[in-house]
């Protein structure tokens, strides 16, 4: 299918602008001033977030399109006055312009918009032939179009250079029309890190000296970019910056010069806003703008009205820097000052003297003492480092080796030799022996028993250092205990010696690595070695000491001297931070979460508890605050799962980058709920880790969970299961999307391959799941009494007898259902499991509905409201649980109860939630439905969650409500399919889809009644 929309787009623009509502409200805003804008929309738009979000957007492109038309306007284009009118209508009509998702455009197939504004539209597209993703860039129908896109791809193509942004070609559509193909960066603009606020000012410092050597580059090339802003400097995976756009780019004439039009507003300099030549200061002059306001949060110069704002750049007079930002040292401040002067000749001159300056001012002699203390800190939690900071990563300012004495001068002043760390000795190397990107299989510390707790310490302090380098992977613990299960190894064996090695071979380590810690009077001494696993020959050891204060260093010292000598280059061991700055500086509350880490799935409470203890200890701790947020999703406890997930977020900068990208998709999916970014994050994830078995299994559960979709989620269950074959939940979860999608027979393979290693308590539950797909019902009864016999723990999806009984109602067997609900509802109550109680309650509803009893099925729900008052449990789970029982009373046509539940529990959050906009849609739909008009119900359907988006909790409501609403507008065929979908066994088969399960008797109803009007 082509980009081409033919005739149709029109029609397209006005379907989707019903009775001119949204140029109405675009046009009102225009006219109102800026700041009033946001409160009017929020006013007319009501709860209507995605009106509101047209708008906004098209008032972004407005004011795109009147910077454009300034800058034909002095350009002396010769265009007409119309030509600006039509960009603003292609602004306004965007689905006229441009190929939709699935669309192919030359050989690359459209996935999505990225950005679109007054002067293009960015897509992220597939390319089948080299298997990449790339960027597509289109310009509105101007009539220099064409041309303007030629010339941005030769800019930027004459640019060799790693901070540029590469092109790859210029393809054409189906039309004819001029495509932009261009790399595709993951990691977001610059602006999109702004909207957190200020950045570090390390990390600022270091995004703008990139950005300075790449502007260099490009000058030197005789090219003057012209619109330098953060919407313009992208991340790739790692971190590094990409400058982009060179859509107004110019080349320089013999002096140097370039016209001065062009760029936006707030970012132009005095000479582009007086309308004369301009050169590369011009530029400089812009990037410190972006300086400034990463520093500050806030742009040098701004003005109420595009007069006031060039008013203000001609007056040159920006805010000192420090009074915004009282941390930014003095000598870097001054550096911003000049670089914002108004006069050309009193800037720097060229893009590489102003890096050297930002070098230079962050340990500045004439900064104060605690100036160079506060950048250069912020310079190493930006996660990159350079060779002017290697001295200060490390601390160490000066170093003197006195014979006999050893002083050293440090940091902030004179510590004994006896705790500062030290290199005794290292010999050997691994040489090809170990391949790049190998295994290790990190053994146990050897210590006498006095020691134990402190070795637990100092070997998570080596592993969170070894997994700081993108040369080495550490075998993760889960795939150590699951080896040792096999091997039969008895419970709490050390994995030392021969069982070290043995495990390594196993799993398929390139080496193991042994350390022993022991005291020498007030230090302590670490003996490092890396082993052959299968011949057991020594490739190297190393050995290092420190004082108890300074133990991480002697870690530090010995995880960097093993990763060189295994073979890692200088300059990846460079950009590895101190242990503090990702870990903790307290050796306790590095033991207790290594402890936490080790019984995470074995004993959650106790794993919780060990965690707490930490975070009293250290309650910045990132990575404990990271595990306690996994902790409370895996206990489906999300109040604590958000308050560790923020401070975790709060606290990012002392992650290593690989726990501080697992933290952000995290919080995407269970924090800001937006999971298509989730998917996006895990997937970038993966790109920069391969190896990284828990993205792979995250990465699945959000496409199952969120995204409805089963295929993605079998993809990277597979995935998961190759990186970590030990493990039982990718193999469980990709069984379970098989059977969603229907096939029972690689469900089955998957499970009999595992038959020999699963848990009693997975295959089992199992069991259960496969006699209820396949409607065996005598299958499902056999299964359940082994089950409940067995009588496991509970399940983070709920208590076994909450599975098997809603099985039970749901196969029509009231009896044995409501015994077993009746039994667990009273034991939820009683351990206050709220969102697993309300299950239940609605689960009686149906026993007593089918049943005939409708008195004994209303009073149900007014008995759970009474059994948990709203003080009893915390948001995001009352809402859920809230939403839940207005739902179903809703689609019961029970609106009394439905309100009843609305009044007991108060609102969470915005309407524009996603969540609450959910949930709202879909009661309105129901109550639709029960109105008989299934127009309206389709209406809310279609608002109620973002496209492609699905609580998988709320997946079975939405279809039997579409099959329902299909069936009312005489749409047999349409209606046959949405029931069907609302009746997939293989959803109703999840352990923790009870609601699916629930509702199979409706969707028996619904098809029942179509085969009877069929008739």
């Amino acid at each position: 299918m082509s980009g081409s929309r033919g005739d149709d787009s029109g029609r397209d623009a006005a379907a989707s602008d019903p009775g001119g509502r949204l140029s109405a409200l675009f046009r009102e805003a225009l006219d109102m001033p800026s700041g009033e804008r946001l409160a009017f929309l929020h006013r007319e738009t009501g709860g209507d977030a995605a009106l509101r979000d047209q708008v906004v957007d098209l008032l972004a492109a407005h004011e795109a399109v009147e910077a454009e038309g300034d800058r034909l306007a002095a350009l002396g284009s010769g265009l007409e006055q119309g030509h600006a009118g039509s960009l603003l209508r292609w602004a306004e009509s965007a689905t006229a312009f441009g190929p939709r998702p699935g669309d192919l455009v030359g050989r690359y197939r459209v996935l999505r918009v990225l950005g679109q504004g007054g002067m293009g539209a960015v897509y992220l597209a597939h390319d089948p032939v080299l298997e990449r993703s790339v960027a597509l860039k289109l310009l509105p129908p101007l009539p220099d179009g064409r041309r303007r896109l030629l010339e941005e791809a030769r800019a930027a193509s004459a640019l060799d250079h790693p901070g540029i942004g590469t092109v790859h070609e210029v393809a054409e559509d189906a039309r004819g029309q001029r495509v932009l193909v261009m790399a595709s960066y993951e990691g977001g603009t610059l602006r999109d890190r702004l909207r957190g606020g200020p950045l570090p000012v390390g990390e600022a410092v270091r995004i703008a000296v990139e950005v300075a050597e790449a502007l260099d580059a490009a000058h030197r090339s005789g090219i003057l970019h012209r619109d330098v802003k953060p919407e313009n400097l992208l991340f790739d995976t790692d971190g590094r910056v990409k400058v982009v756009d060179f859509g107004i780019a110019l080349g320089m004439d013999a002096v140097g010069r370039g016209p001065s039009s062009g760029g936006t507003a707030a970012y132009m300099s005095p000479e582009q806003v007086a309308g004369s030549p301009v050169d590369r200061r011009s530029d400089l002059w812009s990037l410190a703008v972006v300086l400034h306001e990463m520093l500050a949060g806030r742009r040098p110069f701004e003005g109420t009205d595009r007069e006031a704002l060039r008013r203000a750049i001609l007056e040159g007079r920006p805010p000192d820097l420090r009074t915004l930002r009282p941390e930014v040292g003095g000598a870097l401040a001054r550096v911003v000052a000049r670089a914002l002067r108004p006069a050309p000749d009193a800037r720097f001159q060229r893009g590489q003297a102003l890096a050297d300056a930002l070098r230079q001012a962050s340990v500045a002699p004439g900064s104060t003492r605690e100036e160079r203390d506060r950048t250069a800190a912020a310079g190493r939690s930006s996660g990159r480092s350079w060779g002017w900071s290697w001295g200060r990563r490390r601390g160490v300012t000066v170093t003197m080796a006195i014979v006999g004495v050893g002083l050293l001068v440090v940091g902030l002043g004179l510590v004994s030799v006896r705790q500062a760390p030290r290199l005794i000795e290292a010999t050997g190397f691994a040489g090809d022996a170990f391949a790049p990107r190998g295994e290790v299989l990190v053994a146990d510390f050897s210590t006498q028993e006095s020691l134990g707790p402190l070795a637990l310490a100092t070997r998570e302090a080596l592993v969170v250092d070894l997994q700081q380098s993108g040369f080495v992977r550490v075998v993760p613990r889960s795939r150590v205990e699951a080896a040792l299960e096999r091997m039969g190894v008895p419970e709490d064996t050390p994995v030392q010696g021969s069982v070290a090695r043995e495990v390594a071979e196993r799993v398929g380590a390139g080496a193991v690595v042994e350390t022993t810690v022991a005291r020498a009077g007030t230090r302590y001494v670490l003996a490092g070695r890396a082993l052959d696993p299968g011949s057991g020959e020594e490739f190297f050891a190393v050995r290092t000491s420190g004082g108890e204060r300074r133990l991480l260093g002697a870690v530090e010292r010995l995880s960097r001297e093993m990763r060189r000598r295994l073979g890692e280059a200088a300059e990846s061991l460079g950009e590895s931070r101190p242990l503090p700055e990702v870990t903790t500086a307290s050796l306790e509350a590095l033991r207790l979460y290594a402890e936490a880490d080790r019984i995470f799935l074995q004993d959650p409470p106790r794993a919780s508890a060990h965690l707490a203890a930490a975070l009293e200890l250290d309650p910045e701790f990132a990575m404990a605050h990271r595990l306690a947020a996994a902790a409370g999703v895996n206990q489906l406890r999300f109040a604590d799962a958000q308050h560790h997930m923020e401070r975790a977020w709060e606290h990012r900068d002392r992650l290593a980058d690989r726990e501080r990208w697992h933290v952000e998709a995290l919080r995407a999916s269970e924090v800001d709920f937006d999971p298509p970014r989730a998917e996006v994050l895990q997937a970038r994830i993966l790109d920069r880790f391969p190896d990284d078995y828990r993205a792979a299994i995250n990465l699945a559960n959000v496409r199952l969970s969120w995204l409805a979709d089963p295929e993605g989620a079998l993809m990277a269950a597979l995935r998961a299961m190759e990186l970590g074959p030990e493990q039982h939940g990718p193999r469980h979860m990709a069984a379970h999307a098989a059977l969603i999608l229907d096939r029972p027979e690689q469900a089955d393979a998957l499970v009999d391959r595992a038959r020999t290693e699963w848990p009693e308590s997975f295959l089992a539950r199992w069991a259960v799941s496969r006699a209820f797909w396949a409607e065996d019902r005598e299958g499902v009864i056999q299964a359940c009494d082994i089950l409940l016999a067995l009588n496991f723990p509970t399940a983070p999806g709920g208590d076994d007898r909450e599975y098997c009984g809603t099985m039970d109602i749901a196969d029509g067997d009231l009896v044995r259902g409501r015994a077993r609900l009746e039994a667990v509802y009273r034991d939820y109550v009683r351990e206050g499991r709220q969102r697993s109680a309300a299950s239940v309650a609605q689960g009686l509803v149906v026993a007593d509905l089918l049943d005939g009893d409708t008195v004994q099925a209303r009073s149900r729900i007014p008995a759970f409201l009474a059994d948990f008052p709203p003080e009893t449990f915390a948001e995001p789970d009352r809402h859920v649980t809230r939403s839940n029982l207005r739902i179903h009373a809703s689609l019961l046509g029970w609106d009394d109860v439905a309100q009843q539940v609305e009044a007991h529990y108060p609102a969470f959050g915005t309407r524009d939630h996603l969540l609450v906009q959910g949930a709202e849609q879909l009661i309105e739909a129901a109550r639709a439905v029960r109105q008989g008009d299934g127009n309206r119900a389709l209406e809310a359907l279609e608002g109620a969650f973002p496209a492609g988006v699905m609580a998988v909790g709320w997946r079975t409501y939405d279809e039997l409500l579409r099959g329902w609403a299909f069936e009312l507008l005489d749409e047999p065929e349409l209606a046959a399919v949405h029931y069907h979908r609302a009746g997939n066994r293989g959803w109703a088969a999840l352990t923790a889809m009870s609601k699916d399960r629930l509702n199979l008797p409706m969707v028996r109803e619904g098809l029942a009644r179509l085969t009877l009007e069929a008739r």
